[in-house]
């Protein structure tokens, strides 16, 4: 059975971005498009327009050009958000790479990317730095959230030094194709290898904003302000920031990690009506929110997505704030947002039905026949928001999705008779870890490195704090015994090596021998269900 929309496909005109996001700045016109909590800072959709095609110009005449691919690596601010667009108005692509990273990581990401030019704030700058030894086909490095460069690079221009002294014009880039160009680059992470880059075009990134505005669809509403919390390296933010564009919303700019104590000083300021939470800081909120009874009755609306959600939660949410609409949303980098619950509703189940322009099924594992509806199996997807592909992954492309053009997503979940669907859990075994995906490969490579560890598996264990505690279990190599000292050992080199979400947080266990399958490879599923049932033998385990 395929479940479509209850609402009509929409048409979508192909544009390239310069025209897309002009149009809807001149109909917006005088209304304040963004305020940046951390400033005070406030633009109006006329000064977002100006300002942008003034920094689209700037970065041409530092060579940026159409088809460039562009790291930018920085928390939410409205100069991430101005470099974010000017970058799009030229045609080039922006790479999406978290402030978390660490040298080893951003190295991998802009290598692989072939990036050209970094834009890196205040609080990412120095990794950039680092990292520029490594990455010759870095021409330039701009600064972002800071009147002047560092002292100890002069050399280095500020977003907004452009925006005070350039006059280059900026020219619309020519021979513009919305379906091929690519617009965004996110990095997410698989079952085995290191992460992809998930090439997403015009034609992608627009269709989901016009899907996401749909009334019935409708994420956020061009009458409300929006928390702009979400971060703009995560595909929520890369949704969420240039949606409240396009339906004329006012943007608080805020970031979810710096702010949360903030929380309840940023609504009532700038009364702010709608957001959406991630589940790993819903339980954070609702503490806040609980020492300060009555307030933020100002948010009417909440949207929340990204991995596992409690029943509990949600429904302390909505009674603490007393809302209008708690919706829950699905989607993943490599589609964006597909299905969400009903509006002026709170619903605490399901993940809702199709967007527009969307199609879905649920499908055998074992075989690919599509089932019927509370057959469980895999959630498969075909979109307009649908990516490209991933960048230099033909055959990880071809895994990821049919030849018919269905995205099979790794998901295992069911529908009901009325088209709803539910996620159950994740067929993938990528790790969920503080709304951030990981690899278990990535941590899995590195441990191996120690000459004591003969075998390791990493698996996410369910966790109300991080999602998915990665836990590493480990095989040592004759010599070795296990040890306080050796599994310290192990803890610090992974977080040495690794952003924050990627640590053991879960810990390291010895084991005298991993669970395989007849073909020699580590059944995961297996290990899991064993130390969930207590039945993992672990050797010399010590507080």
């Amino acid at each position: 059975m395929i479940v479509t929309s209850r609402l009509e496909d929409r048409v979508i005109e192909e544009v390239p971005a310069h025209i897309f996001y002009r149009n809807r700045c001149q109909l917006f016109g005088n209304k304040i498009a963004v305020i940046e909590h951390r400033t005070g800072r406030t633009l109006t959709f006329n000064d977002v327009l100006h300002e942008v095609e003034r920094l689209a110009g700037a970065f041409q005449e530092l060579g940026m050009s159409a088809r460039d691919r562009v790291a930018l690596h920085g928390n939410n601010s409205i100069d991430i958000f101005l470099a974010y667009l000017a970058v799009h108005f030229i045609n080039a692509t922006i790479v999406a790479c978290k402030t978390t990273l660490v040298v080893r990581e951003m190295v991998y990401q802009c290598a692989t990317a072939n990036v050209k030019f970094i834009i890196a704030d205040d609080a990412a700058y120095e990794v950039t730095l680092k990292s520029l030894d490594q990455l010759p086909e870095v021409k330039t490095v701009i600064l972002a959230n800071m009147e002047s460069p560092p002292a100890s690079h002069p050399e280095l221009m500020t977003v907004t030094q452009l925006l005070l002294t350039s006059t280059h014009p900026f020219s619309p880039p020519k021979d513009v194709c919305p379906r091929e160009d690519e617009i965004l680059i996110t990095f997410t992470s698989g079952t085995t290898g290191l992460p992809k880059g998930v090439l997403h075009t015009h034609f992608t990134h627009q269709s989901q904003l016009i899907c996401s505005s749909e009334e019935g669809t409708q994420v956020l509403r061009g009458s409300g302000t929006i928390l702009q919390w979400c971060p703009i390296s995560h595909v929520s933010g890369s949704i969420f920031f240039p949606l409240a564009i396009y339906i004329g919303a006012t943007s608080v700019v805020a970031n979810t990690n710096q702010d949360l104590e903030n929380f309840v000083n940023i609504c009532e300021t700038y009364r702010v009506t709608e957001l959406m939470v991630f589940p790993v800081i819903l339980q954070r909120l609702i503490e806040i929110l609980r020492q300060a009874p009555g307030a933020c009755r100002s948010v009417k609306h909440v949207v929340v997505g990204g991995s596992t959600i409690f029943v509990s939660w949600s429904e302390a949410l909505i009674g603490l704030l007393e809302l209008q609409s708690y919706r829950i949303l699905y989607g993943m980098s490599e589609c964006f947002i597909v299905t969400i619950t009903e509006d002026n509703k709170c619903t605490t189940q399901s993940v809702g039905r199709p967007y527009p322009n969307t199609r879905m099924k649920v499908i055998d594992t074992k075989n690919g026949s599509m089932l019927n509806p509370y057959e469980k199996g895999e959630l498969a997807v075909k979109s307009d928001f649908i990516m490209k592909s991933y960048d230099k992954r033909p055959d990880a492309t071809s895994e990821a999705i049919t030849k018919e053009g269905w995205l099979l997503t790794g998901d295992y979940g069911y529908m009901d008779k009325e088209g709803k669907f539910y996620i159950c859990e994740r067929l993938k075994q990528m790790i969920k870890c503080l709304d951030n995906q990981l690899s278990p490969a990535e941590l899995e490579d590195l441990l191996l490195q120690n000459v004591a560890v003969k075998e390791a598996i990493v698996i996410g264990l369910p966790d109300k704090k991080y999602g998915e505690a990665p836990t590493a279990y480990i095989v040592l190599n004759k010599g070795h015994s296990p040890s306080d000292e050796l599994k310290q050992e192990l803890l610090d080199m992974v977080k040495r090596e690794f952003a924050y979400y990627k640590h053991l947080y879960g810990g390291v266990f010895f084991v005298d021998e991993l669970p395989k399958t007849d073909n020699g490879k580590f059944a995961r599923v297996e290990l899991r269900s064993l130390v969930t049932a207590g039945q993992i033998s672990i050797i010399n385990q010590t507080a």
